[in-house]
Parts: C-alpha cells; structure tokens; sequence
C-alpha cells in the first residue's frame, strides 16, 4: 500500500473517533446536561463528511485503482499528499466557522485528486 493512501487512511480513522466524540458531545449537549460550543456542529459534519467518509474514499481509491502501464505507477506523487494536506487546512478551517473558504480548499483538493486519478480508470479486462 502507498504511503500516501496509508496516511490518508489513518487520518480518515483518526476524524472518525474525533466526529463520533463530538457527536456524542452534541448528543449530551440536547439534553442539556452541557452547552455545546458555536462551531461543534459545522465541525462535527467536515469530520464525519470531509475527514472520515470523503479521505477514506480518497485513500482507497488511490491505492485501489489501476496502475499506469509506463511512467509512475500511480501517477505524481504530489497529488495524493496535496490532497491530504489542503483536505485536513479545509476542515479546520471549518473548525475556525470559515466555511467559504473551508469549502473552496475542499474542492480543490478533491478536483486535484480527481485530475490526477481519472487517467487510470479504464474498462475491466482491457490491458493497461
């Protein structure tokens, strides 16, 4: 497995544990035991959406999907790590009610996945 899908994957767990804490917190929060932060719930739905669901994703895929025939395997090895950096800068910026902004680094950082995977996706049982 590539480094780069590992880390992808350990953050993605890691955002997981984080989502389910403060969604719990939101949970205890309802029934007014304790008064939830402004910004718990913004940052609850990046963590379980972007951090967990979104880098998971994005993790496997790039480990998954097929090798290119010549050249690197798996194309630039700059994407996969661009995109774990700018996906995690676009989740705290959630965590810091900057949501525009948060939401802009996002999509780029899932076009620049996106861009540098979809060359690999071929028919099953053609050769590379």
């Amino acid at each position: 497995m590539p480094r780069a899908s590992v880390w992808l994957i350990r953050l993605a767990l890691l955002h997981l544990l984080v989502a389910t804490i403060l969604g719990g917190w939101l949970l205890v929060a309802k029934s007014g035991m304790t008064p939830p932060p402004s910004s718990t719930l913004s940052t609850h739905a990046a963590g379980a959406l972007l951090g967990w669901l979104v880098q998971f994703t994005l993790g496997v895929g790039y480990w998954i999907l097929p090798k290119h025939a010549t050249g690197p395997a798996r194309g630039p090895t700059w994407a996969p790590w661009t995109t774990l950096a700018t996906l995690n800068t676009a989740i705290i910026l959630t965590a810091l009610n900057l949501p525009i902004l948060a939401l802009s680094i996002a999509t780029l950082s899932i076009l620049i996945f996106l861009t540098t995977t979809i060359p690999r996706l071929k028919p099953f049982g053609r050769p590379p």
